[in-house]
């Protein structure tokens, strides 16, 4: 064969092994699992983006996203099991989850197959998701003034005052003590100027008074150690000092009683500037007791009497509370509708009223803020109704929300269970405006009084369009789904 014959073969050779290829890439497709265009026979690829976002609350929602090449299909895995991670997904994409209840790092894995001549290879990528519960921003309650009593020794029977002074609290509550001075409960979250009097023990031995107080940030607390000594001899109150009412509103009066045995002399001091108690007072107060009359700045005042006789000088004290009062509705400054400037008066109307009544509503008018009227309905039908109204001896503009402070022994007020109960305003004794459930709608709002009694309290409201001097709260036909509503105050927003 000569050399021209040999090129022309090898032309040929060339030329078929060139259309063999052409072939063989049409045949295999893109490299996708079929179709036409060019053959993708890299090795498989897959990447997850930064989870969106990378840290969140338990519960919380979630993207992860992620890309693949030369991939044929990819399976999920990992997680926390209970989000939603699992199974096939395809090989770009995106997928919004739900979060673990449970705080942690949880990692997320895809794991694709490849394709064409890398069919038999795998890649993986993982992602890790943060669960983390949110911490609050808020500091700790700070006692700015340390807790402290003063003075720190006393003798049996003797008086110490207790002073302090928290910030970013919101509550505080008092406990120690022996039992019987009163430091138990609710206290203010600073001390009222001059602190708070508490007579101790009248049995000898250490005392200790602790203050703990709560807000959005924790808690914080502490003590102070009162030692009591022995009792030095001398007069005897054979009824302690006390005070009728000790809670009062501003300018009300009050009555101071008291007897002692043993004594000779007695003085005392105490109150407020024109509202002061001085001087020399007799060893018993008289049949029906000593009448003050109350501050009319708001705060508490402490009324001492020290006796003395030929064995030595005994001293009591007694504390009285002198309001206006706040009704403690959440972000709406109130004032409780207070005798002596207000009255309470009652209503009983329809003639199928088996059960019906309003019992103690003069308690809706006192200062003590534990007191209440009942309402009841035992056994209401048809046209049956009760009604309680305070009427004050000023009025009120337009545009006050006014409302009662309610509460059910056994259970949390909700609006459906006051369907039937109306609250409606009057001027002079003229009705003024009325609204319902059914109606202009009322407002319920809990209030941050905690528990009175076993329940919590609440405050039915709503705005007026009119003045007013009065507010009435009634009840209908169906009102003996609850048997009992107590009320504890009228209240008018200061504004």
């Amino acid at each position: 064969m000569n050399q021209s014959s040999d090129s022309h073969s090898l032309r040929q050779v060339i030329s078929l092994f060139l259309l063999g290829c052409s072939a063989l890439l049409a045949a295999c497709g893109d490299g996708d699992g079929g179709g036409s265009g060019p053959v993708n026979d890299g090795p498989p690829a897959v990447s997850f983006n930064a989870p969106s976002p990378a840290t969140v609350a338990p519960g919380g929602s979630f993207t992860l996203s992620w890309t693949a090449t030369a991939v044929s299909s990819c399976t999920a895995s990992g997680g926390s099991g209970s989000d939603g991670w699992g199974g096939s997904e395809p090989g770009t994409g995106s997928a919004t989850l739900t979060a673990s209840a449970t705080p942690a790092t949880y990692e997320y894995t895809l794991t694709c197959s490849g394709v064409g001549i890398s069919s038999g290879s795998t890649a993986a990528a993982t992602a890790a998701e943060i669960v983390s519960t949110p911490t609050s921003t808020s500091s700790a309650p700070v006692f700015g003034t340390a807790f402290t009593a003063t003075p720190s020794t006393v003798t049996a029977g003797g008086s110490i005052t207790l002073s302090w002074a928290v910030s970013g609290a919101t509550a505080c509550t008092a406990s120690g003590g022996d039992g019987s001075d009163n430091w138990s409960g609710n206290e203010p979250t600073s001390s009222p100027s001059g602190g708070v009097s508490i007579q101790t023990s009248s049995t000898a031995g250490s005392y200790t008074y602790a203050l703990s107080c709560s807000g959005t940030g924790g808690s914080a607390a502490q003590t102070a150690t009162v030692t009591v000594g022995a009792a030095v001899t001398g007069p005897v109150f054979s009824t302690a000092l006390g005070a009728t009412p000790s809670t009062v509103s501003a300018g009300s009066p009050f009555v101071l009683s008291w007897a002692t045995t043993g004594a000779t002399a007695c003085t005392a001091s105490g109150g407020n500037g024109s509202t002061a108690w001085s001087g020399a007072e007799p060893t018993s107060s008289p049949s029906g007791g000593v009448k003050l009359i109350a501050s009319t700045a708001p705060g508490t005042y402490a009324y001492l009497l020290s006796c003395s006789g030929p064995s030595g000088t005994t001293t009591q004290i007694v504390n009285v509370l002198v309001g206006p009062f706040d009704c403690a509705v959440p972000n709406l400054p109130t004032q409780a509708l207070l005798t002596p400037h207000a009255a309470a008066t009652t209503a009983t109307g329809g003639v199928l009223c088996l059960v019906c009544s309003v019992n103690q509503p003069g308690n809706v008018i006192d200062a003590n803020p534990l007191n209440y009227a009942a309402i009841l309905t035992q056994v209401a039908l048809l046209d049956a109704s009760e009604s309680l109204a305070v009427t004050n001896d000023t009025a009120f503009p337009a545009g006050r929300t006014v409302g009662f402070v309610v509460a059910n022994p056994t259970q949390l007020l909700t609006l459906d269970l006051l369907q039937s109960f109306t609250l409606s305003t009057y001027l002079n004794g003229t009705l003024q405006e009325t609204s319902s459930v059914a109606g202009d709608p009322l407002k319920l709002s809990l209030l941050q009084l905690g528990l009175i009694g076993t329940t919590q309290p609440s405050f039915v409201s709503f705005k007026t369009t009119k003045s007013f001097d009065g507010i009435a709260i009634t009840d209908g036909p169906v009102a003996g789904v609850l048997g009992e509503v107590d009320v504890y105050h009228a209240c008018v927003s200061q504004q």
